[in-house]
């Protein structure tokens, strides 16, 4: 009898020991998912943190790239401000047209300067076909314009202040996004880049 109760004992001493392993591999298990989950947040962050680095740096260099080499592509004028053209008409033939970089005075002797600017969303993406409208500071529109396919437009216009504003409306969605900034246009003798504008959907 006193061996089969020494048997007992034992047997319950493994039992107790047996639940104390598991207790403490239970325990284990809990902080190694803690601390996987910790990790994986840690990652994520750093990973948006990094596209979001980067994606600043694509726009600093965009902006850097469009002052130190400002686009000397032929600039057209708005439709409303070419009420008499004057001038060579530019074809195939003649490819002596003149310069866009040299001011241009229109018939009522108005110098005015090729302006040329790129519109971007707020992920740094091109906005293609935006509509653009430029006011004087009489709230008269002298030019409405619309992005070419590396979301930059282009106008003719005399030296002052002036208030553009950009309107993007998305196809699919339906979304608008828009822009209102008010530029100064200074008595320059070449083509004058505006700071990249960078437009938002409406709240």
């Amino acid at each position: 009898m006193a061996e089969e109760r020494k048997a007992t004992e034992v047997l319950l001493d493994i039992e107790g020991e047996v639940k104390k392993m598991s207790q403490t591999m239970s325990s284990l298990m809990l902080a190694q998912t803690l601390s996987l989950d910790k990790l994986n947040k840690v990652y994520n962050y750093i990973s948006n943190l990094e596209k979001e680095i980067e994606a600043e740096k694509k726009m600093l260099l965009g902006q850097a790239q469009e002052v130190n080499n400002p686009i000397q592509s032929p600039v057209t004028p708005p439709l409303e401000m070419e009420t008499n053209p004057q001038g060579v008409r530019r074809t195939s033939r003649q490819p002596e047209a003149p310069s866009t970089d040299a001011p241009i005075v229109s018939q009522s002797g108005e110098r005015k300067i090729p302006v040329i600017q790129r519109v971007t969303d707020k992920d740094a993406k091109d906005l293609f076909m935006a509509d653009v409208r430029v006011m004087n500071e009489k709230k008269e529109i002298v030019a409405r314009v619309r992005t070419n396919n590396v979301g930059k437009w282009q106008a003719l216009l005399a030296p002052g202040k002036y208030d553009v504003h950009i309107l993007k409306t998305d196809t699919a969605t339906k979304t608008k996004i828009e822009a209102m900034q008010t530029v100064t246009i200074p008595n320059n003798t070449g083509t004058f880049t505006l700071p990249i504008a960078v437009i938002r959907p409406r709240d």
